[in-house]
């Protein structure tokens, strides 16, 4: 286990505060010549109560405990704290000697009150703090001490020293008085020293036990406990108020000294100007104002730590504006006045209604219908309306008469143009209340209106945005008359225009709408038809008419037929009138071409391949087109001169039927091709010649009364393709005699077409090599003499090749060259492979001997 090591003091039990007490307390200190002491008798460590010490540097551990002990001089445990808990509960005024006490499980002291700390092993405990413990001796805060028996030596200097319970020095004067020093632990000490030598750690904050120099002497301390009251106060109130409504302020009184109070205790509350006192109460106090200034006194004894004295001052604002307002305490043997908090409360004037009028309205009218303005009045204010009369004036512009007012609990009259509407109903905060106002106009123009409201409690009066309306005259209607057609026709053939009219107006027409069309020459009437429309021609001249209403934005439509007799540039427009519209309307013009009656128009494409081979046919393909205006009708011909060279082998497609005399092929077809349509022909023919071939094809007939030349086709006629074998032959450059080795032949097929029939390679081994087996895939190998020959049924395919491993046994050792060739499969003639070298030796384990006479 660790040793101990530190104990030291802890916090003071009872804070210091500031005070000022003009009383002495006179004590006698002695300058005696001694050394610099930690904590004498006489000096005071700690006020009866709690105490705390720090322990530090000790072991720790979860089977490790540390206690604090308080014993007298002979070692007899007076206090025991509880385990891992440096501080002491109701320590009685004395004097003690204290120990930190560390252990585990095995080495269990047993601490408990009457027991002696000198039975613990030094292992387990701290070295002692003498330690003193003092109840109160000081109720003014003013530290006095007198001096006896003091030396009076040339150049010695005397200072007082006044030190908190654990030896830190406070302060350091000439005279042994300190003043203004409040609740708290404190020891004045006498220092003489040789002024002519050193002396250290006599400084603020420097601890008493630290001063040390040339003839330095210390006396002992005389200790000081200062219990004194220590009044605080703290401040409540609204954050808002009203102008002429009363509110209150809360004003606590706490005692966070160590003594009760004496005496009179004094709240003073300078009220903020713009607050009226009204009153103040409190158990024990009594409160009375001098102008803005609020004094209330109690003498009753406020406790330390008891609960707050209230007091209850009550207010009037009498104006508006943010008051900021503070207290103080003073008094009751506590001469420090407290300040409390500051209170902001925000006054503000009582709540009215604020009435509010926004007025909406159509942007436009007609003269003669009626329509409506929307009046809402608003209440914007803080309060409601009060039940009186509210009033919305209204002066309707010139143009515009009065009709109506209504809305819900509204009274509504007019005198001349001006309209007023009244109410007795409360229109709550945030609520609103409409008026719908009816007017007709009589006259066109722009009108302005506005509207205003007073009352309810509300002192101004409130006017409305302005609504601008424009008034139209009465609604009519308004034909307009469109007029489509084709861009162009066929002579014979009939076609249509649509007449469509349009009431673009305002209202819908009313009576009969006639619309006139004069057709131009060259077109003849076929019929006019549309719902309702009853239609008829004179001449050139057509007319229809409708007593059916055309609505607003409607429209009704006429189909008129026509045909046309010769080609040409028609132009045609109609007219429309009536139906309430006096002012006749014309259509646009429609523009036709007249064309002549269709005819087909065939034309012919020619395609086919750019190479062939002599002997493999191909195709050519022909397509026929027709571009004209009408299906083909007839029979179609279509005729091909073949080049030289060319033979015609069969001609197909859909509908024709094709045939050859010499090198003329004629293709023919009833079949219709109708406008756009296509049909195509494809002619096989066989090439017998190498050469380049031009063709071209015609077409003619189906009602087209032209011929169509096809485009030419070239291609070039190239010889038949044909295999043509190779072959590599591979083997090793050296070998031994009786010791197997292979050949490699591999044939090549380096021609344009595979391989046909039987291939045969032939090998002539030479003498001294023995043919042992021949084998590859699809390959039979035999031997006759020194002559192997191997062959195959199997194709060769243009670029591939086949490959034969040929094993032999060498018997006589010497230089060998080997070639073999290849023939058939198509090819004509033998081809011979590289020749293949090889030195064959004699066997290296074989000793001859030595041969002699």
């Amino acid at each position: 286990m660790n040793h101990i090591y530190t104990l030291a003091y802890g916090q003071d039990i009872v804070p210091r505060m500031a005070k000022s007490l003009i009383l002495f307390l006179v004590m006698v200190l002695f300058f005696i010549p001694t050394k610099s002491l930690n904590a004498q008798t006489g000096t005071c460590n700690f006020k009866a109560g709690n105490v705390t010490l720090v322990l530090s540097g000790q072991s720790t551990g979860s089977n490790i405990t540390s206690q604090l002990v308080l014993t007298n001089a002979t070692g007899v445990i007076q206090y025991v704290s509880a385990a891992n808990n440096t501080t002491l509960n109701n320590v009685t005024a004395g004097s003690y000697l204290a120990y930190g006490i560390t252990y585990d499980a095995s080495t269990n002291p047993n601490l408990a009150v009457g027991g002696n700390v000198n039975s613990v092993g030094f292992c387990y405990k701290t070295t002692s703090i003498p330690l003193n413990v003092c109840d109160c001796n000081n109720a003014s805060g003013i530290l006095s001490a007198s001096v006896s028996g003091q030396t009076s030596i040339a150049g010695q200097v005397n200072k007082y020293v006044l030190t908190d319970g654990k030896g830190q020095i406070l302060a350091i004067d000439n005279v042994p008085t300190f003043t203004g020093y409040g609740n708290g632990v404190y020891n004045i000490y006498g220092v003489s020293y040789d002024g002519n030598g050193t002396v250290n750690g006599l400084a603020v904050n420097n601890n008493i036990s630290g001063v040390s120099g040339s003839c330095v002497s210390v006396t002992t301390g005389t200790g000081y406990i200062v219990c004194l009251p220590a009044l605080v106060v703290s401040k409540a109130g609204p954050t808002t108020g009203t102008v002429g409504s009363n509110y209150n302020y809360t004003l606590s009184v706490s005692n966070n000294g160590v003594a009760p109070t004496s005496g009179v205790v004094t709240v003073t509350d300078v009220l903020p100007s713009g607050l009226t006192f009204v009153s103040g109460s409190g158990n024990g106090w009594s409160c009375a104002a001098n102008g803005q200034t609020v004094t209330c006194t109690t003498s009753s004894s406020i406790l330390p730590a008891s609960s707050a004295s209230i007091i209850n001052l009550t207010v009037t604002p009498t104006q508006t504006g943010s008051f900021n307002n503070t207290a103080s305490v003073s008094g009751g043997g506590d001469n420090t006045p407290s300040t409390s908090n500051s209170v902001n409360t925000v006054v503000s004037n009582p709540a009215t209604p604020n009435l509010v009028i926004s007025k909406s309205g159509p942007a436009t009218g007609t003269v003669g219908v009626n329509f409506d303005y929307s009046l809402i009045v608003n209440n914007t204010g803080t309060a409601a309306t009060n039940g009186g009369l509210v009033t919305v004036t209204d002066i309707i512009p010139t143009g515009l008469t009065f009709v109506s007012g209504t809305g819900t609990g509204w009274t509504c009259s007019a005198s001349g143009q001006t309209v007023t509407c009244i109410t007795n109903n409360v229109i709550s905060v945030n609520g609103g209340s409409n008026i719908t106002l009816t007017v007709n106009p009589t006259a066109t123009g722009t009108v302005n209106n506005t509207a205003n409201v007073v009352g309810g409690g509300d002192n101004t009066s409130s006017t409305s945005n302005l609504v601008t309306t424009v008034i139209n005259a009465a609604p009519m209607p308004n034909l307009t008359l469109i007029k489509t057609g084709p861009s162009t026709a066929t002579v014979g053939t009939n076609f249509t225009y649509t007449l469509t009219v349009n009431n673009t107006g305002t209202a819908p027409t009313n009576g009969l709408v006639s619309v006139t069309d004069a057709i131009p020459a060259g077109l003849s009437f076929v019929s006019a038809t549309g719902s309702g429309w009853v239609c008829s021609a004179v001449g050139q001249n057509m007319t229809c008419t409708t007593n059916n209403p055309i609505l607003v934005n409607g429209s009704s439509s006429i189909v008129l037929t026509v045909n046309p007799l010769s080609s040409g540039a028609v132009v045609n427009n109609a007219s429309v009138v009536g139906g309430g519209d006096s002012t006749p309307s014309i259509s646009n013009d429609v523009n036709t071409t007249i064309n002549e009656a269709p005819t087909p128009n065939l034309v012919i494409s020619k395609s086919g391949p750019v190479t062939g081979t002599v002997g493999t046919n191909y195709n050519y393909t022909l397509t026929i087109n027709n571009t004209g205006t009408v299906a083909t009708t007839g029979t179609i011909t279509v005729t091909d001169a073949l080049p030289a060279g060319l033979t015609f082998v069969s001609g197909s497609g859909t509908g024709w039927s094709c045939s050859g005399v010499g090198q003329t092929v004629t293709c023919t077809s009833t079949t219709a091709i109708i406008v756009n349509g296509t049909s195509t022909i494809n002619l096989i023919v066989t090439p017998t010649q190498t050469g380049t071939y031009v063709n071209v094809a015609s077409v003619t007939g189906g009602g087209d009364k032209t011929s169509s030349t096809s485009n030419s086709v070239t291609t070039q006629i190239n010889p038949a393709p044909t295999p043509n074998l190779a072959m590599v032959k591979a083997g090793p450059t050296t070998a031994t005699v009786g010791v197997n080795y292979n050949y490699t032949l591999t044939v090549s097929n380096t021609g344009t077409s595979n391989t046909n029939g039987q291939i045969v390679v032939s090998d002539v081994l030479p003498t001294g090599l023995n043919f042992v087996s021949g084998n590859g895939s699809g390959w039979s190998c035999s031997a006759v003499g020194q002559t192997v020959t191997c062959i195959t049924n199997n194709a060769i395919a243009v670029g591939a090749n086949s490959v034969i491993t040929l094993v032999v046994n060498p018997v006589l050792s010497g230089n060998y060259n080997n070639t073999a060739s290849v023939n058939g499969g198509g090819t004509t003639g033998n081809t011979n492979s590289n020749t293949v070298n090889t030195n064959v030796g004699c066997p290296t384990n074989i000793n001859p001997g030595v041969l002699k006479y």
